[in-house]
């Protein structure tokens, strides 16, 4: 698996990490507006934003490595 297979699929983590954070955050925005939300429903979705920022802190961090790997090969080479 090469460096850039390794930060195509931590960006596309990434991004499917943010919309699902940006959804999750348009279901208890509506949910607040309406006012009939169950609170189990709104406790589900807190879980599920949480998920979602997990999610984007694991791809950031497997970018990170990615980057760095990439520092040390080059520094090496050099």
């Amino acid at each position: 698996m090469g460096i850039n297979s390794i930060t195509g699929s931590a960006l596309q983590g990434i991004h499917k990490g943010l919309q699902g954070m940006r959804r999750v955050a348009s279901d208890i925005a509506s949910a607040n507006q309406v006012q009939q939300s169950n609170p189990k429903d709104l406790s589900r979705s807190m879980v599920e934003m949480q998920q979602q920022a997990n999610l984007v802190k694991a791809q950031a961090k497997t970018l990170k490595a990615a980057d760095e790997t990439l520092g040390t090969l080059i520094d090496e080479k050099v």
